[in-house]
């Protein structure tokens, strides 16, 4: 019996009724094993990339085109830069970007109108961009292991509830001026 709810691993399972799969878990192919057949799922909420950091990262343009995407983790994909593309993906509420290498976040992120869960951990980010506070949806922000980064609450959206971070990027007197600002603010250390 062909379960369209529970989530694939199997990518040749998965294919056997593309169309009707909700939540794929791709774990260490390249990307030329799946990139192409990406497209074949059309009604996929869910979509977790676990890659070789080895490998040549996705290529982002078959992707972007899967407009019933809710959920998206990437881990390890050997991105540079921020996966600018990602922002076209108007459905997005959960996005986790783990293990890459780029520094800056570009300011394009506000275009995720629906975001309510931002992940970006382990990477070389070194600030949030400022127009981070103009995102009223994201209610959780996990910036763990990003040992470079420094904020400040300015650049916290304004509604976030939930903030996952290492102890290092956040200091005491910021986190008493974040929770006098967002009294809502939970701060979750690592």
């Amino acid at each position: 019996m062909f379960s369209f709810y529970k989530k694939y691993t199997n990518l040749d399972k998965a294919l056997l009724c593309p169309s009707k799969v909700k939540k794929l878990h791709l774990s260490f192919l390249t990307p030329l094993e799946y990139e192409d057949k990406l497209p074949l799922f059309t009604s996929l909420k869910e979509l977790s990339i676990h890659a070789n950091i080895f490998d040549e990262p996705l290529g982002l343009e078959k992707l972007v085109k899967m407009e019933s995407l809710e959920r998206l983790e990437m881990l390890n994909v050997n991105y540079k830069d921020f996966p600018e593309q990602l922002c076209n993906l108007q459905n997005l509420k959960y996005l986790k970007i783990r293990g890459c290498d780029f520094k800056f976040i570009p300011d394009s992120i506000v275009r995720f109108k629906n975001l309510s869960n931002l992940s970006i951990e382990n990477t070389d980010i070194i600030t949030l961009p400022v127009v981070m506070k103009n995102m009223p949806g994201i209610k959780e922000l996990s910036l763990r292991a990003n040992w470079s980064l420094k904020i400040s609450c300015n650049e916290l959206p304004l509604n976030l509830e939930k903030l996952y971070i290492s102890e290092s990027i956040f200091g005491k007197e910021i986190l008493e001026e974040s929770q006098l600002l967002m009294p809502r603010l939970r701060v979750f250390y690592s």
